[in-house]
């Protein structure tokens, strides 16, 4: 699982990368709107934001593993 977000000044944007194996997924305790969410897919950016989120926080939260990176960039 690997996370990496960077603020670049020079244009004022925010690039972001993510991933997370099958095996991460599986070894997360999920809880039933959790799992909703997983499962229902995402209809759109917005939706498929919020499963990741989910999908970060619960890794978080169970592993007490921070996974943010980040750099600013002129």
């Amino acid at each position: 699982m690997d996370f990496y977000i960077c603020k670049k000044a020079l244009d004022k944007t925010i690039e972001f990368h993510g991933s997370i194996g099958c095996d991460d997924i599986a070894r997360l305790r999920l809880d039933a709107l959790d799992r909703a969410l997983l499962n229902d897919g995402a209809e759109n950016a917005a939706d498929s934001l919020l499963i990741l989120e989910m999908l970060f926080r619960r890794h978080a939260e169970q592993t007490g593993e921070q996974i943010v990176k980040g750099a600013v960039l002129p």
